[in-house]
């Protein structure tokens, strides 16, 4: 998915996020390992649960987070890949078959486009929606045993097994604008969070043997599971690590960003970890020079029964898509 261009080239990764945007800057090389050269953040306000809903604080926040790392890099961008979440997402897996053309010279790349091309147009998109990604899992030749390269093989037909990635146009379209408003010229490629978190933190060894990915931002969590040796399902709970900022906030009764500090410094999921007797100062909400004294323990509880929900929402979904036994 990353490595179809010439090497050598200059790559930006763009993490537009609720909280914040990062970007980084890498170097590719010929086997498509990455050198890292520089990278930069900036808070960001125009986004709800992973999806754009202000233009100009999104636009500000990419500048700033893209030119701190362009600054560090000191490189022209070139090629910017973006991050795409939200509950607009919908994740399929499809499968078609098509008769190979000539059987005896063996299976093409032709024919293997076929297949996938086929695969993909078994997917009937609503009309704001529009495919993302086609990631192909595996290739069964004559019902065969599955395949990850059919190049070469022989057989009369060829089965195509296809993970589709579709989303909201109006989304995608948001994004791009927002990148180019950036000062960016050329379109953005769009990659799902979920996937290009999964390429950063699973090993190949993993994605063989089965793994499920939860990565929790601020606004979402996304999930990925993988097995084979390719992803399998994904999905995304409407919830991150801003709902427990909020809790914070509403039950000890201080500001958004105190709230968030704390839990930075202070905060654990695990309430039988702390000291009961261990306490913290915080700002009051309507008189910040006041402080008002809370316990550790408390904000372990908080922070505790959010997370539960957030993974109990997971579950619920990996059951629903079958491979809760996995």
């Amino acid at each position: 998915m990353f490595r179809k261009r010439p090497s050598h080239r200059i790559i930006t990764g763009l993490d537009i996020g609720t909280t914040k945007v990062c970007a980084i800057i890498g170097k590719a090389d010929e086997d498509g390992k990455l050198t890292i050269l520089g990278m930069g953040s900036y808070p960001s306000k125009g986004l709800r649960r992973g999806e754009i809903t202000e233009i100009s604080p999104t636009v500000d926040a990419i500048n700033r987070a893209t030119q701190r790392a362009i600054e560090v890099a000191n490189v022209h961008i070139d090629d910017i890949y973006v991050g795409i979440a939200g509950g607009h997402i919908l994740s399929v897996n499809q499968e078609a078959c098509v008769d190979i053309r000539r059987p005896a010279r063996g299976i093409d790349e032709k024919d293997r486009t076929r297949a996938v091309e086929k695969a993909a147009a078994t997917l009937h998109l609503d009309r704001n929606q529009t495919l993302i990604h086609k990631v192909v899992q595996e290739f069964q030749i004559n019902e065969g045993q599955p395949t990850h390269n059919p190049i070469g093989l022989s057989g009369s037909s060829l089965k195509a097994h296809v993970h589709l990635v579709a989303g909201c146009e109006d989304q995608l379209q948001n994004i791009i604008r927002c990148v180019k408003k950036a000062g960016f010229r050329q379109s953005p490629h769009i990659v799902l969070q979920s996937l290009a978190s999964s390429m950063s933190v699973l090993t190949s060894h993993e994605q063989e043997l089965g793994a499920l990915l939860i990565d929790i931002g601020g606004g979402t969590t996304d999930l990925a599971y993988f097995a084979n040796g390719t992803v399998r399902w994904t999905g995304e709970v409407a919830m991150g690590g801003d709902m427990i900022t909020r809790d914070i906030m509403e039950v000890l009764g201080c500001r958004l960003n105190d709230a968030e500090n704390v839990k930075k410094k202070l905060g654990c999921a695990l309430p039988d970890t702390v000291d009961r007797d261990a306490t913290f100062p915080l700002p009051q909400l309507h008189d910040p020079s006041e402080l008002s004294t809370h316990k550790e323990h408390t904000l372990a509880e908080i922070i505790e029964c959010r997370l539960e929900e957030i993974f109990e929402m997971a579950l619920a979904q990996v059951t629903e898509a079958g491979f809760k036994d996995r």
